[in-house]
């Protein structure tokens, strides 16, 4: 057979048999903090029992706790090409497949083979909030009573949200972050511009804390973080 219909053969073999390895998220654009901290569910994964919990902590421990077995307790680190996870003392090359607030799915790298893990959220993130009501017609403007209008004293309305071991207020508009400190002030911090991040993440600063706008997803995610840290998700007091 000629050299080049060899090459087909094979090529025509490995697309219809073989598949395609899952491509991971490179490193320069994994968002950690969209998966620390957060209870997940295995739903599938080869020698796992489904519905065994992971919980990857963002100071580097690893909790894994299975139904009628003790927790165990391992490590996880960031790599230049991914993560690395240590199980029972042994340390796997782990890459990150697909990483959404609904779906976090990872290939663990063994020496004895890959293998691919599927989690989902314990806890179900927020719902989106309601559309904003639809704007009255001239008729009904005129018809309604003119409402006074109260000084704004403190800024936009504000949210509220636990950022560590405080609880901060916290609203967003063009350019501006307003943030009501533990002790009740008022801080207007400025639009800060931070290399690679993408449009979705927008950062706000003061120099000393930085407060980060996080709207990938159908929600807006709040993170917090002090001078040279990494931002951590914050949790909504709603």
């Amino acid at each position: 057979m000629a050299l080049g219909s060899v090459v087909l053969a094979v090529a025509m073999l490995g697309s219809a048999g073989l598949g395609v390895a899952a491509q991971p998220i490179p490193a320069s654009a994994l968002q950690v903090d969209a998966f620390t901290n957060r209870v997940w569910v295995v739903e599938s994964g080869a020698g796992l029992q489904p519905g065994a919990f992971y919980v990857f902590l963002a100071n580097g421990v690893l909790v894994v706790s299975q139904e009628g077995g003790k927790p165990a307790v391992g490590s996880w680190a960031e790599a230049a090409d991914g993560l690395v996870m240590t199980e029972a003392g042994l340390s796997s090359k782990v890459d990150v497949l697909e990483l959404k607030a609904a779906r976090f799915r990872i290939r663990v790298n063994k020496p004895r083979g890959a293998t691919e893990i599927t989690f989902a959220p314990a806890i179900a993130p927020p719902a989106p909030p309601p559309p904003p009501p639809a704007p009255a017609t001239q008729t009904q403007a005129a018809a309604a009573p003119a409402a006074p209008v109260a000084p704004v004293a403190r800024g936009p309305l504000q949210s509220g949200y636990r950022c560590g071991a405080d609880v901060y207020g916290v609203a967003f508009e063009s350019g501006k972050a307003y943030i009501t400190m533990p002790d009740g002030q008022l801080v207007v911090m400025d639009e800060i511009t931070v290399k690679d991040a993408p449009a979705s993440r927008r950062s706000f600063s003061n120099g000393t804390l930085t407060f980060v706008e996080d709207t990938s997803e159908p929600y807006t995610r709040v993170l917090f973080a002090r001078t040279g840290l990494r931002p951590r998700p914050c949790t909504s007091m709603r």
